[in-house]
């Protein structure tokens, strides 16, 4: 069952970063779950790896979190307008940190 390791990493990923997004921004997970429109269970259930969330929930997660969605996947932020001077490959390098 490889894929369902899979999917825990991500989950727990996932969770670790909503948990350093939610600190940065110092509001407890009840504020962050009602800016977002979630319960607090499941905000917190979110934040313990529990359980997934659904795509069309991400705009309002990360407006809640005062970040780019973006930033819910990944510690590596463009600025904007940064990535319109930065080439597709080159972009593809920095965010998955590979050097091929």
């Amino acid at each position: 069952m490889e894929g369902v390791t899979g999917n825990d990493d991500f989950l727990r990923t996932f969770a670790q970063r909503l948990q350093r997004l939610r600190h940065r921004t110092g509001l407890p997970q009840e504020q962050v779950a009602f800016r977002s429109g979630l319960s607090v269970s499941t905000y917190s259930q979110l934040e313990r790896g529990r359980m997934g969330i659904n795509i069309k929930r991400l705009p309002e997660l990360a407006i809640a979190l005062d970040c780019e969605i973006v930033d819910l996947f990944t510690d590596h932020h463009v600025e904007p307008g940064e990535a319109e001077t930065e080439s597709p490959a080159a972009r593809a390098q920095r965010l998955t940190g590979r050097l091929d």
